[in-house]
């Protein structure tokens, strides 16, 4: 889902993109907002994901190279959103309420003030201040 008015990072503290979060449904959070990155499939031409990078201007490539360097096993993600589908509540990833509770980090005061000042620069943008 594209989230250009910054909806989901308001109400459920993420930081956009590569973000998500599990709501089953009943409306009920199975995964606190958490990184998640999922495998990409081939390129059209069947390059790698790699190689194409690797073709990158040399200031390009570095900054993708440190966007993604964190990334992990990009499938890990991907099974256990497959698992989720196919067992629904009973499957393994699914975290119980108090564990959800516990892994939704409280955000720092500076993030409330930042969220106020994009929320105030969303308004008064459109109407060209």
């Amino acid at each position: 889902m594209v989230d250009p008015a910054h909806v989901l990072v308001e109400h459920f503290g993420m930081t956009n993109a590569p973000f998500a979060i599990w709501i089953d449904e009943a409306g009920t959070i199975v995964r606190p907002a958490e990184v998640a990155f999922a495998p990409r499939g081939p390129h059209a031409d069947d390059q790698d994901q790699s190689s194409l990078i690797a073709q990158l201007p040399e200031r390009q490539r570095k900054i993708i190279e440190e966007m993604t360097a964190n990334m992990g096993d990009t499938e890990r993600y991907a099974v256990a959103v497959r698992d989720w589908a196919n067992n629904g509540g009973a499957s393994r990833y699914v975290l119980a309420e108090d564990e959800v509770i516990e892994r939704s980090r409280p955000l720092p005061p500076e993030f409330a003030l930042a969220a106020a000042h994009f929320a105030l620069a969303q308004h008064l943008y459109p109407t060209g201040f």
